[in-house]
């Protein structure tokens, strides 16, 4: 069976672009962001974005000091970050962030130099998740961090369950695999196979949290809510996410991972 391709996000890089208004972005952005922050060093750090797509988490990071190179396959996606960067980022941020064409392999810099490594949201995407997953773990440094996010299978399978979407459900029980809401197949992870996956790279996890176990089906806009209710829904999400009990029915599954 020939293998699956690249998706390489033609036409949706405006509705990636967009996510971050809507709650459910808002939140997955704000959550990751809390999870990781304890385990970033001092600023400058020498970060890894692995598609890092319209550019809102390496905004975030150079806004702390640190050196971002993202390198991501799609063409708009990288258009729509350098109109982020270049309208809400200072010169002497912009100047922190190296922008590259294309895949892993594109990247001048040799592997195992890195920081940090973020993965948000790739893998899932990938023909090969297994292989890729461990490709990205070896582009941090021993020692260093690996921020990696991926669809969660339990929080896929709960949401097609709601919707009575019994298609979806049957893919999933077969393949592991969902249409998303962009359209696009991608894989979904049960937190054991994510577990399995890392610890064979001989990686330790060093935590790991469900992101929207509780807002899935909240269509708000974040303009639409006043400061504390956001703030009120976030803290939820971050409490809700970190709690052993429910974390595992994320839509996202949030690994940190020490290389």
């Amino acid at each position: 069976m020939p293998d699956e391709p690249i998706t390489t996000f033609d036409g949706v890089a405006g509705s990636f672009s967009k996510y971050d208004t809507t709650l459910r972005g808002h939140v997955r952005y704000q959550v990751v962001r809390r999870n990781l922050t304890p385990y970033l060093g001092k600023a400058p750090l020498k970060v890894l974005d692995v598609g890092g797509g319209s550019g809102p988490d390496a905004a975030w990071l150079v806004s702390l000091g640190h050196q971002v190179t993202i390198v991501e396959i799609s063409k708009e996606q990288r258009l729509y970050a350098e109109r982020r960067f270049n309208f809400f980022l200072r010169p002497e941020e912009r100047a922190l962030i190296t922008m590259v064409e294309g895949e892993l392999s594109s990247l001048p810099a040799p592997a195992a130099s890195f920081d940090v490594v973020l993965c948000h949201g790739v893998a899932m995407y990938q023909p090969a998740p297994r292989k890729f997953i461990a490709e990205v773990i070896s582009w941090a440094k021993p020692g260093g961090l690996v921020s990696l996010l991926e669809k969660g299978y339990y929080g896929a399978e709960a949401r097609a369950i709601y919707k009575q979407d019994f298609e979806q459900l049957e893919s999933l029980h077969a393949s592991q695999k969902i249409i998303n809401n962009l359209g696009l197949r991608v894989h979904a992870f049960t937190p054991d196979a994510l577990e399995t996956i890392i610890e064979m790279t001989g990686a330790k996890i060093e935590q790991w949290s469900g992101v929207r176990v509780i807002t899935d089906r909240l269509p708000m806009r974040v303009a639409d809510m006043s400061k504390p209710a956001l703030e009120t829904v976030i803290e939820a999400e971050y409490s809700q996410g970190n709690n052993s009990g429910i974390r595992a029915q994320g839509q996202m599954l949030h690994f940190i991972i020490r290389r």
